[in-house]
């Protein structure tokens, strides 16, 4: 049963077997698309789009890139009120096919419309989202192992890489009353063509990972 045509929804987006959970809590239109979600979940996730994705909704794909996934259905037309209607329907976000970050996105509830409220807007989450490239969750946890403890022997080549510093209790979002509505520079980067392709300063980084990071970052940094 889809929604009705005046909802908007809060969905919570979770970066799964992160621990603690690494969340959002955003509020959108019914009507924004797959594809609109997914850059969505690239701002208040903190990732970088340098990677492949798609949607998993019971047992059908969602995508844009037919290469690398077989029979998808088009993102860009598909909306989360044709996806999951109701509270409790979710369904599954991937990014980075080689690290696969799996992220389940939740419908909350179903929100009536408010006067001079926007709706595409953070309100709530915890944690700082990993680095790309660090090699999945368990390069992760491995990551903040070597990074916390100062006798660890790849602490120093951690810490470089990382730039020197990381603060996974820290959120990407710092908004106040309430609230973490998106910037207009932050609008546009949503509403706008996001490109894959990365710059000469972010293959370096990716080629300069430590061992262990090197091989996964560079075998999908994309041309």
């Amino acid at each position: 049963m889809a929604a009705p045509a005046e909802s908007n929804f809060q969905i919570r987006v979770s970066l799964m077997d992160s621990e603690p959970l690494i969340w959002r809590r955003v509020r959108l239109s019914g009507e924004t698309t797959l594809e609109e979600l997914h850059r969505v979940i690239q701002v208040v996730m903190d990732w970088e789009n340098y990677h492949m994705h798609r949607f998993v909704a019971s047992d059908r794909v969602y995508g844009v890139d037919e290469d690398f996934i077989p029979d998808p259905q088009s993102e860009r037309s598909v909306t989360l009120r044709e996806v999951i209607p109701q509270p409790q329907d979710h369904l599954l976000y991937e990014y980075d096919f080689g690290d696969g970050w799996e992220h389940e996105i939740l419908v909350e509830e179903l929100l009536a419309p408010e006067e001079g409220v926007r709706y595409r807007v953070c309100v709530e989450g915890e944690y700082a989202a990993p680095p790309e490239d660090c090699g999945g969750i368990p390069g992760y946890y491995m990551m903040l192992e070597a990074i916390e403890d100062e006798e660890n022997p790849d602490h120093e080549e951690m810490l470089e890489w990382i730039g020197g510093d990381f603060d996974r209790s820290r959120s990407t979002w710092t908004g106040s009353t309430g609230g973490w509505n998106l910037s207009a520079k932050t609008q546009a980067k949503l509403i706008g063509t996001a490109g894959c392709s990365l710059t000469a300063a972010r293959r370096t980084q990716c080629q300069s990972a430590p061992r262990g990071i090197r091989l996964r970052g560079r075998r999908r940094c994309r041309k």
